[in-house]
């Protein structure tokens, strides 16, 4: 899938949806925030496919799945929260493949918003202190990709 608007981490918006050039127009996601239905039941359906739709386009402009066999993005669902891990094969099992966790989207259905979590060495999670309360998906996706602290991607930013 080739994004159209994506010219590298300046034009991140516009690729993972707040620009009218977005992978949300283009894969027909309305541009809305996302919130709770004001009850106590699960996630609405129609909430959790629209953030699968937008987590999977950001797993796949951040690591394009075109090598097979290579490290991949990729998110699954733990109740009502996200878990978003770079997976690769077992280098002696080529047909099985391992996760490291890299972040963690936790629905607060009482704020009705989102917030961002991060995992350390020890495998445990601490809430993104950086960006409190952010509240929609893509806004949370465009704090991991920028990580200013490094924490996830382990990468710090430039000091010039």
């Amino acid at each position: 899938m080739t994004l159209k608007g994506s010219s590298g981490l300046d034009d991140l918006d516009g690729v993972i949806g707040c620009g009218p050039q977005g992978i949300r127009k283009q894969l027909g996601i309305p541009n809305s925030h996302l919130s709770t239905n004001g009850g106590v039941m699960p996630l609405p359906v129609v909430l959790r496919e629209s953030v699968d739709r937008e987590l999977l386009a950001y797993c796949q402009w951040r690591m394009p799945w075109s090598m097979p066999g290579k490290e991949i993005l990729a998110h699954h669902w733990q109740g009502e929260e996200i878990i978003l891990q770079r997976q690769h094969p077992k280098p002696n099992s080529p047909d099985e493949w391992v996760g490291i966790s890299i972040a963690k989207f936790r629905y607060q259905e009482s704020r009705g918003d989102w917030s961002l979590h991060w995992c350390d060495k020890d495998q445990a999670w601490h809430q993104f202190d950086v960006l409190l309360g952010a509240g929609t998906i893509t806004r949370l996706v465009v704090a991991l990709e920028r990580d200013p602290t490094g924490v996830f991607w382990g990468k710090f930013p430039s000091l010039g």
